[in-house]
């Protein structure tokens, strides 16, 4: 039962988490979240910012084996290169 109860208050402090590191240059497309791991798929208007979300990420008390899954450019219909990525990582056992 307490794992239940613990369990319940997990997601939304992730998530709280999540939303203080991604920097104003990162927009996430796709989120997926499961017992084990987190999937993460977006856009950014470079590489160092997806960096700089990762280490981040890496830093947190809910995220550990961190990867970079994909990346590639692509042109924005402004004319832009965005740098679509895909992040993987595993949920620490609190």
């Amino acid at each position: 039962v307490k794992k239940l109860v613990a369990d319940r208050s997990s997601p939304p402090k992730m998530l709280l988490t999540l939303s203080k590191s991604i920097p104003e240059e990162v927009w996430l497309s796709e989120l997926s979240i499961d017992d084990s791991s987190l999937v993460l798929k977006g856009s950014a208007l470079g590489f160092n910012p997806i960096s700089d979300f990762m280490k981040s990420l890496n830093e947190s008390i809910y995220f550990k084996d961190l990867s970079l899954r994909s990346t590639q450019t692509v042109k924005a219909e402004t004319g832009q290169d965005i740098a679509v990525f895909e992040l993987g990582a595993q949920r620490r056992n609190e």
